[in-house]
């Protein structure tokens, strides 16, 4: 929540420090079978650990059950750091020593199921983690409020973009606003002058008309502070080269939105008569008296 000024270019600002006014969802239930959820939404540092910590705590399972039976691997130290190199790289695919004993012989060949098991599992989380369709959609880190003409109506305007050299399909456009007080939340969604496009590749700037009917009429940063605002933005297409449904979202509280302000352009004119759309300023914000509205 802030008011462009004019002796005070905003290029380049970084975010406003801002309350987070979501409510926290407390006493989630918990499953089990959201491990491999989990898995596919972890960094990969935990995803890796995670299986390493799992490969060693199997490990040292059949060291335990393998102690039980100190004669019963020919040509094997009976040391633990022996079992246990050895349970390893069993574990790996790379063999194991000669049981000697029928205990052995059936300890190891729980052993190599648990070896196929475990590999085909890894094998797929890793493949799920690498073709997982993931998006490039890259909003403005602010939204700004202001009228387009002079006299005109006030747009509440955001910017989007594909930050990967191709192109997004049938993408469409949804926008809302949610006013909180203590623990009611009211939820309105807002008319975007257009929100689909048929083919999305270069900076798209999203509108939406602040008229009478809109809830945001008559909006101000100190009314916007007192109905502790947000305003949420998602965006959803289709990648023409992962042929995939793909999504993003992002949501601006009430001291994210600058009054009285405009977008920096990022359309330059090439000397052959082309143009260019340069993103070093994407996020750059500028007073509105400086020049017209980019659209």
């Amino acid at each position: 929540m802030s008011t462009a000024n004019a002796a005070t270019p905003l290029l380049g600002r970084p975010p406003t420090p801002h309350r987070d006014w979501r409510p926290k969802v407390l006493n989630r239930r918990r499953h089990l079978r959201d491990v491999y959820f989990w898995l596919q939404r972890a960094n990969w540092l935990v995803f890796s650990l995670s299986f390493g910590v799992c490969y060693m705590v199997i490990a040292l399972l059949f060291v335990g059950l393998q102690a039980l039976d100190s004669h019963g691997l020919q040509g094997t130290s009976s040391k633990f750091s022996s079992l246990l190199l050895l349970n390893i790289n069993l574990l790996a695919g790379s063999g194991a020593g000669t049981p000697a004993t029928t205990y052995m012989e059936v300890l190891l060949a729980v052993e190599s199921l648990c070896q196929v098991l475990l590999f085909a599992v890894v094998t797929g989380l890793v493949y799920g983690r690498f073709s997982r369709p993931t998006a490039r959609v890259r909003f403005t880190k602010h939204a700004v409020i202001a009228a387009t003409e002079p006299g005109g109506v006030r747009q509440l305007m955001v910017r989007v973009t594909n930050e990967r050299d191709n192109w997004l399909t049938r993408c469409d456009v949804t926008c809302s606003v949610i006013f909180n007080s203590g623990t009611f939340r009211r939820i309105v969604d807002l008319e975007l002058r257009r929100s689909s496009l048929t083919k999305f590749n270069v900076p798209w700037t999203l509108f939406h008309a602040i008229d009478e009917n809109s809830p945001l009429h008559n909006c101000t940063p100190e009314s916007l502070q007192r109905m502790n605002t947000i305003v949420q933005f998602s965006i959803q297409g289709t990648d023409e080269t992962q042929n995939a449904s793909i999504g993003a979202a992002v949501e601006y509280v009430s001291s994210q939105v600058v009054f009285d302000a405009k977008f920096h352009d990022l359309f330059v004119m090439n000397p052959d008569g082309t143009s260019s759309v340069d993103l070093t300023h994407f996020d750059a914000i500028v007073p509105l008296e400086s020049a017209p509205i980019n659209v």
